[in-house]
């Protein structure tokens, strides 16, 4: 699987897990030594999949993940209950096939600019 298709199989699996109200289909996905790491959220990081696996467990996303564009490695994402609003960003880091490293980063509402 090439890593465009492995971020798009974690997006999927995420999905998933968020339907069946678990996350041990990300498991395969993730290196031993992975890590997950936030930006712009006070979150994290979590080292290795127990931990990523366990984080999953104690606050599980309530909401899908709505990929916009992807490019690679990379992807822009919106929350399904607002799929059109840019949330944040997804980066994978591959190694041997499975993901070495996931930053998300999430975007913050910029308020609109005002006339002058």
């Amino acid at each position: 699987m090439s890593p465009a298709e492995l971020l798009r199989v974690y997006v999927e699996r995420h999905n998933g897990g968020v339907h069946a109200g678990g996350f041990a289909g990300l498991r395969a996905l993730f290196a031993e030594d992975a890590a997950m790491r936030f930006h712009g959220i006070v979150v994290g990081p979590f080292l290795g999949v127990e931990a990523i696996l366990a984080a999953f467990a104690t606050s599980p996303p309530d909401d899908e993940l709505v990929i916009l564009e992807q490019v690679g490695v990379e992807a822009v994402y919106a929350w399904a209950r607002d799929p059109l609003k840019p949330a944040g960003r997804l980066r994978i880091t591959v190694a041997r096939g499975r993901i070495a490293a996931i930053d998300v980063t999430a975007e913050m509402d910029r308020p609109e600019p005002r006339d002058s």
